[in-house]
């Protein structure tokens, strides 16, 4: 056995072990739906590693992590116990989730403090505003996008979302902006309450 199917080998063990859920939605037609902190860890580690080839090699164990995750036509709902919310850090047509508004610290074994996690924020389309490589069919009713617009900044809501497909994306349905810290979840309202 390689020193590469190895080294995989002991990151995914590693993830399986260490891996904390922080939200399950417990409906049995909804997928589960925890914050990847192995992924984030591991694209913090990316950035700071020295080693410009193994700095890459993480993010793309991050990126396999986070196409798992956050899989095409996986729905996520928002409940009483885990609810969005728009913040400041949301554009016009994204939100998070609001146990993830405040991003946690990474901190290394010996206690350094390396950055916070990234940003994980759900970004719907429109048919007025979409980004090249979305489908039309995957642009959110304009009845949603209206009732969206009316939900003032750090008020919770409840949502359900589906994650969609992104053609140009750093994943199949994301993309990862290393200078801002964040991962954008391409997704399509399907209800708002």
């Amino acid at each position: 056995m390689g020193m590469n199917k190895i080294i995989g080998a002991i990151w995914i063990i590693t993830y399986l072990v260490y891996y904390k859920p922080v939200i399950v939605a417990g409906m049995p037609d909804i997928a589960e739906f925890e914050i990847p902190r192995w992924a984030f860890k591991m694209l913090i580690d990316s950035v700071n590693d020295p080693c410009p080839m193994c700095g890459r090699k993480k993010r793309e164990k991050a990126f396999q992590i986070l196409n798992r995750e956050f899989s095409q036509g996986k729905i996520i709902k928002g409940n009483e116990s885990c609810q969005f919310i728009k913040t400041e850090e949301c554009g016009p047509y994204e939100m998070l989730t609001f146990l993830y508004k405040t991003r946690e610290f990474y901190k290394q074994a010996d206690g350094n403090v390396l950055d916070r996690f990234p940003l994980l924020i759900f970004r719907f389309h429109t048919k007025a505003d979409h980004l090249i490589g979305i489908s039309e069919e995957d642009y959110t009713d304009n009845s949603l996008v209206n009732k969206f617009k009316l939900i003032r900044k750090n008020k919770k809501f409840e949502t359900k979302i589906i994650i969609i497909k992104y053609k140009y994306g750093d994943g199949s349905t994301f993309n990862y902006f290393q200078s801002a810290n964040k991962i954008q979840i391409h997704c399509k309202i399907l209800h708002i309450k």
